[in-house]
Parts: structure tokens; sequence; C-alpha cells
């Protein structure tokens, strides 16, 4: 395999973090001969298409390049059963899409369902059919809401994604992951339904208690497969049920990406710096994130592209339409800078997180426009090669610039603080309490925790936990002792996370070490072939 992890199979790019790898365990995650370049560096857009009508023709009538086309460029796609399950004999890994809590109006299948078990859809006090609060015409709305609370439809749900995913699926991409009540009669209005269980107006506490229980039965369902949880950025990240969420998912999609319109500036709970505190909160808690941009044209996908780059993991993923089929992609989405130097910082009035191979740039929104001069020493290019010195961004601008050699360090501005922050909302910050029901063991000042106790071969398994140091060390057991096998320098309010890729089965033990600080526990990873 090439060396370079710009040419290297993106199949095989997209999935690992930055890390350093001892030899004898490379047949366990990479598989024997393979080369440690598999690693995917923070640089690298991962991109995710999601396969909507728009897309059918591709799925029905590519021909052989198109498809070997899409495995290239695509690191993942999410498809809509069943007129997608055609395309799983050759399309890149795929999720399929299923609502948390929709009965379709005008599905006859969920129609039968609701005439069947009419307790499973919510009501108001009078007895009526409540439903999501989304498409409403002023009498009715196209979901009905279902009782996540109600065990039967939980176990129907389930039994039904799992039809669904013996088809050849590799995950799950559940929508409507909603722990803010969205509930409404068909005028659209919010509407508290009647809590079946209490027979009283339901709490938002039991609301967001009955949707954790929920997706956390959906990770015990599916213990080997990759779930993806389409759900609110803004919720309270103090709040243990929210906690319990995001430890259920693999991936958090963040809907409307960096390009949402109700995102502003400065630092407060609909600020995009705390849009991208919650990336970095997510990945503290072993979960990868997917910005979901609409809409998108040349000067807002750049903004997105370098905004995805501020906050990537090297294993999270982007998504949009904009130019992303194989008759018309942006090379944008090929970007791949190298590893990461760092966090993110605040570099003369615009965020910047430096890579091996050249920077990010963004000015937020709302901010007056901004004009640097490049660092000497390199030559920068844009994405398009053209040779650039200096750089004028306007409120809500980004710049992804390529250097021909390492980029020297910026001076961060003084009146910010630098690197990445958990960021929160109602004033708290991300909980200190692991509620999580993955594997963790914890020592003193250092935990370890995976977000598997299985995985499949070929699949990613995440490792995090909470550090009081600036780098954190994993470890695994193989050949009777302890080799280093990741390693996370980025560090920030507490919180490491590294993505590792499975091949070889069998059962592997990982623990963390950082300078100064007691090793953790230890935690289990069975990998199934």
């Amino acid at each position: 395999m090439d060396s370079d992890p710009g040419t290297a199979p993106r199949r095989l790019r997209h999935s690992l973090r930055r890390f350093a790898l001892a030899g004898a365990l490379v047949c366990w995650l990479l598989g024997a001969g393979a080369s440690p370049a598999a690693a995917a560096p923070e640089g690298d857009v991962n991109f995710e298409l999601h396969a909507d009508s728009s897309f059918d023709s591709y799925l029905t009538s590519s021909t052989s390049a198109q498809k070997t086309w899409m495995n290239e460029h695509y690191s993942t796609m999410l498809g809509y059963p069943p007129f997608f399950d055609q395309a799983l004999s050759w399309a890149p890994p795929a999720s399929f899409y299923k609502d948390l809590y929709a009965l379709y109006v005008n599905d006859p299948a969920d129609q039968a369902v609701v005439e069947q078990h009419p307790n499973w859809v919510l009501h108001d006090a009078q007895g009526n059919k409540l439903y999501i609060q989304f498409d409403c015409n002023g009498t009715t709305c196209t979901q009905y809401a279902a009782d996540v609370g109600n065990q039967q439809f939980r176990d129907y749900w389930i039994n039904d994604a799992t039809s669904t995913m013996s088809k050849g699926y590799d995950g799950l991409f559940v929508d409507d992951v909603n722990l803010e009540m969205k509930v409404s009669n068909g005028a659209g209005t919010f509407t508290r339904p009647i809590d079946p269980r209490t027979g009283q107006p339901m709490t938002d506490a039991d609301w967001r208690r009955y949707m954790a229980e929920f997706t956390e039965q959906i990770r015990a369902a599916f213990p080997d497969k990759e779930i993806t949880h389409n759900s609110l950025w803004w919720m309270d990240r103090t709040d243990p049920y929210v906690q319990r969420q995001v430890a259920a998912a693999d991936y958090v999609y963040m809907e409307r990406g960096f390009n949402d319109t109700g995102i502003g500036g400065g630092s407060g709970q609909w600020s995009y710096q705390n849009y991208l505190g919650y990336a970095d909160w997510v990945h503290s808690q072993g979960a990868g994130v997917i910005p979901g941009a609409h809409g998108l044209n040349s000067t807002s996908a750049m903004f997105e592209l370098a905004s995805y780059l501020l906050i990537s993991n090297g294993g999270d993923r982007l998504s949009t339409h904009y130019r992303a089929t194989p008759a018309d992609w942006w090379q944008g989405w090929d970007t791949n800078l190298g590893a990461a130097n760092g966090a993110r910082y605040s570099w003369q009035g615009l965020l910047r997180r430096d890579f091996s191979g050249g920077i990010a740039l963004v000015n937020q929104p709302g901010a007056s426009s901004v004009t640097v001069q490049l660092p000497s020493g390199v030559t920068w290019t844009d994405l398009n090669g053209n040779v650039v010195t200096s750089v004028t961004l306007g409120a809500r601008q980004g710049a992804v610039l390529f250097s021909d050699a390492p980029p020297p360090s910026g001076t961060p501005d003084s009146s910010t603080s630098t690197g990445t922050t958990s960021g929160s909302t109602s004033g708290g910050t991300s909980g200190s309490t692991d509620t999580s029901t993955s594997t963790s063991t914890s020592g003193s000042t250092l935990t370890i925790k995976s977000n598997r106790k299985k995985v499949k071969s070929g699949r990613k398994v995440l490792l995090s936990g909470k550090a009081e140091a600036d780098s954190v060390e994993v470890r695994a057991y193989v050949d009777g002792s302890w080799q280093v096998v990741a390693q996370d320098d980025s560090v920030t309010d507490g919180g490491y996370s590294v993505a590792l890729k499975a091949k070889s089965p069998g059962v592997v033990q990982f623990k963390a070490a950082a300078p100064g600080l007691q090793e953790s526990g230890t935690v289990s990873v069975k990998v199934k072939a």
C-alpha cells in the first residue's frame, strides 16, 4: 500500500484516528500485510452520501466505473429501504434510515399498526392522537408520535429494524432522537401528551428518560452495528439522559451542519463556538459527529469544509448533497491536509487549525471581514492550485489552504482561549459521571471505555475516557506485553478519544496511560469474524 495517506483507498483511510502502531498489533487492527498508512488523519475528509430519491438513478443504473468511483469517494452511504436494498451488493458500507418514533399517517403498514395498537400512539387529555411536530397542515401532520416509553412498541421497532439489517446493512441511522419533546396536535401546536404509565401529563424528564432507555435498547440489540443518532445539539450536556443517549451512538448527526442559519456569533447557547464545542463534547463521550449541511453554494461549501476540519478527529464524516455525485463532484470533498498539529485556536481574528499539509481558517458568523497575511517560509495554494499570500474572509466564510511544507504555527490571540472547548448549554459543562452502558473502568484520574464490547471485523471501535493530562497513550496487550497502539496529543477539557479499526478475530485488552497519572483499568473488546 502506498505510504501516502492521501492515496490510500478511502474505505481503509476513513476509519482510524491519528496514532502510532506497534508492529505486533498491525494484524489485529489492519490485517496481515497492511500498512499503518491506513490511519485517517484529522485533515482527511470522510464523505457520507445520503441516497435520497434524487440519487435513485445511480442506484438502479450505475456503470461499473461509477460504482468503483462511489466506493473510492464515499466513506459510507445512508440508504432508504427497500429501494436501496438493490445496491447493497456493490455499495460502500451502508446504514439504513429509520425514524425513532414516527408512525406514518399515509403508510398502509403503519396505519395497520395504529389500528391494531392504538395505545402505541401518544394522545392528549381528550384522547386525540398526537403527531411529531413536523410537516403539519393545520388539521393533521404526516407522522403520528409513537409512545417511546411503551415496551411493546420498542420491541416491534427493534424487530422491524432487525429484519431490515439482515438484508446486509452495516448500520442504522435513527432520526428524530429528540430529547426535547417534539409532539403536537394536527395544527402543529406543541401539545403535552398524557403519559400512559402515570395518567398525568408527561414530564420533560420522563420523556428524556424514555428516549435514553430506548436508544440503549437499540444499542444492545445491535452491538456490532454502527448506530447514528440525529439528535439535538443544544440540549444540556450535563443531563444524564443526554449523556446516555450519546453513549448509545457511534455517531451523532448534526443536521444542517455549520451553515445552520440559526447559529450566530459570540459564545452563547446558539453560537458557532458552542456548536463546535458540542462536537468536541461528543468526541469526549466516545462518539463521532457527522455535520449534514443543506442548500450549500460555493461559498458556504468552503465554510462547511473549513469548519469540519476545525473539529475533525479523523473518524468524523461530512455529509451534503452539494456537488456530491459521480457526475458533479466538488474537489473540496477530497481534501486531505494530513495529521493535525493540535487543536484549533484563535489567530488574527479567525479560527485556525494547523495540519502537516496546510491550514483551515474560519471567520465566524456575525464577525467583521478579516484580511490576514499568510505565514512566510512555505508556498500556499488554494483548492484550485492558485498560489496565495493573503486571505480575506467575511462573516461565515472559510478557507482551506495547502502548504508545500509543514506550516509554521501562528501566535494565538490573547483575547481568546486556545484549543477546543467542550461548550455547554444552560450554563453547564460536560458531565463528570459516566452513565453510559459502554464498558468502562477507571483509575483515580484516568479512565478508559469502549463504545462496544463486541465489534465486527472491519469496523471501528472508539476508545475514550477522562484524563487530567495533555496527552494520553492507549495500550493493548499483545504477545504477552503492553504496547502503545494510539495516542491523543490534543486532550481538551479532560477528555480524549481514539478510533481503531478491528480486523482479526479475537479478544484484545486496552488501557490508558498518561504522564504523571496512575494507569487506567482495562477494557476488553471482542472482534467477531
